[in-house]
């Protein structure tokens, strides 16, 4: 079986939920594979030649490049330094340079994506984690793979900007009856079958799964050490983690948040620690941090929290709350059960697969409902440890290992079929 792997996820400078994906799935997809794996750099190169060099060289994988490439990638480079290293710049003359460096910069991915006909004669399978597939792969014999994490722009375009909205639509769109795809939950595969010209018995599931970087941390010195360093004043806070945008509904945990302490339902003092940076639309947030000013100085908001300090703050927590309003998979609440954390969640789209019997799952806009699970939470140990224990179990059944084997299986059932 050789497989060709789209890498443009992997050379963006943003380390968003989709890099962490293709990054576990690539390098186990390398440890398995090993030389019979091609990876495709079309799109981000110079990033994506970075994470190659980086990752993927040790286990002898094979790079699909324009034969230019080592010309080119200087070039790649320049403008790629360039770009991001003035994001935050404002003036004119740096926008204009920025736009004029960022059509080249396509125009210089696209010519290094371009692989020599016979290279594409190599490969029984590609695999695009983002991208659509290339028109000079659609034109030979090999299998079509693409991997959909999410349709909700296309379901629910009102939660998104319209480029990614047009994006997504332009994927799905160009998929065709012939292809395969698989989905990171039943979930987003139902919407798929529903949205798309694609065939039930075409498209897969592969569950995601969260690092091992998330695990119970023990180490209360640590602990605190981790949460000082983010202005967290001690242990036992209410959490939530996410983008902040309005389809996460972060507004109804903060409701939530004064609700409880309105009514003395947790202890005086806890705090509520919002962990993310902000996305598309946030006025929703402002107002209801507004609505709820007698308690705002219990609110934390401590921005983006790299994934090594994670666990610290995930362990610490009396409990985390994500009341999102539809996702495709949903991580964070993975990530807080396999650290121990109870877990409150809403019970919409592909929360449910994640959260089964692990945490405790309620309609997204039910605030009583959610602030009678939190004060039980604080007030009852026996029940707490019960859902803590109940977490880690569920949180075993999702594996990287195993998300790289179902996209195996995947590839063995297509190849048997054609």
């Amino acid at each position: 079986m050789r497989i060709a792997i789209n890498l443009q996820p992997l050379g963006g400078h943003n380390k968003t939920g989709i890099f962490r994906v293709a990054d576990h799935l690539t390098c186990g997809m390398s440890e398995k594979f090993k030389d019979s794996l091609h990876c495709h750099i079309n799109g981000d190169a110079y990033g994506a030649w970075c994470y190659f060099n980086d990752f993927l060289r040790t286990n002898k994988s094979n790079i699909l490049v324009s034969p230019l490439f080592k010309l080119l990638l200087p070039f790649a480079a320049f403008f790629e330094k360039f770009i991001t290293g003035t994001l935050s710049n404002r003036k004119l003359s740096y926008r204009i340079t920025r736009k004029l460096f960022t059509i080249l910069k396509v125009q210089l991915d696209a010519i290094i994506g371009c692989v020599p006909s016979k290279k594409w004669d190599e490969i029984d399978i590609y695999h695009s984690l983002l991208v659509s597939i290339p028109k000079d792969v659609r034109g030979k014999n090999i299998l079509c793979f693409s991997t959909i994490y999410d349709l909700i722009p296309l379901t629910h375009p009102q939660y998104f900007e319209k480029n990614t909205v047009s994006k997504i639509t332009n994927i799905v769109n160009e998929l065709s009856p012939e292809d395969y795809v698989l989905c990171i939950s039943e979930a987003t595969r139902n919407d798929l079958i529903k949205h798309s010209r694609c065939r039930p018995e075409r498209c897969f599931v592969a569950h995601l799964a969260a690092s091992k970087s998330f695990y119970p941390s023990l180490d209360l010195n640590h602990n605190l050490s981790v949460l000082s360093k983010y202005g967290i004043p001690g242990p036992d806070f209410m959490l939530s983690l996410c983008t902040f945008e309005i389809r996460k509904n972060i507004e109804s945990t903060i409701r939530a948040f004064a609700v409880l302490h309105e009514n003395k339902m947790i202890p005086e003092g806890t705090k509520l620690v919002l962990v993310g940076g902000k996305g598309w639309k946030t006025n929703n947030i402002e107002e209801a941090l507004k609505s709820v000013a007698a308690y705002r100085q219990n609110i934390i908001m401590p921005g983006f929290i790299p994934d090594e300090d994670l666990a610290a703050i995930y362990s610490s927590a009396k409990v985390f709350v994500y009341l999102s309003l539809l996702e495709g998979f949903g991580l964070p609440p993975l990530e807080a059960m396999q650290c121990g954390t109870p877990v409150i969640s809403s019970n919409t789209s592909s929360l449910p697969e994640v959260i089964g019997d692990g945490g405790i799952m309620l309609e997204p806009m039910d605030i009583q409902g959610v602030c009678n699970e939190v004060a039980r939470l604080y007030s009852d140990p026996e029940f707490h440890a019960k859902i803590s224990g109940k977490a880690l179990e569920r949180s075993k059944l999702f594996s990287w290992e195993r998300c790289v084997d179902q996209t195996i299986a995947a590839y063995e059932t297509a190849l048997k079929s054609e």
